[in-house]
């Protein structure tokens, strides 16, 4: 199997961010489905390097679907996203 190029592993990590820049809220395997098929843990790994080039990725409200925190322009939901990323975020260090 070839190797995937650093090129082409942050087109699809872009297209992964098009997909929540679109439709805000949907889950990873929503996303797979609309880029093609791709397995949601695929997702999930191009959202966690999203992350790691600066976007800020989080999960909505009730625990499901990814938002793009700059497109979110209630300032109390905004606030309420961010605390309970972070709390999710705690929570998983500590276990």
């Amino acid at each position: 199997m070839a190797k995937v190029t650093e090129v082409e592993r942050n087109r699809r990590a872009d297209s992964v961010l098009r997909c929540i820049t679109e439709t805000p809220g949907l889950s990873a395997v929503a996303i797979g489905r609309r880029l093609g098929g791709v397995d949601a843990r695929r997702v999930r790994e191009r959202i966690h390097q999203l992350r790691a080039r600066g976007s800020a990725i989080v999960i909505g409200e009730s625990g499901h679907g990814y938002y793009l925190l700059d497109t979110i322009d209630d300032a109390e939901r905004r606030a309420k996203i961010v605390r309970l990323h972070r709390d999710r975020s705690r929570a998983y260090l500590i276990d």
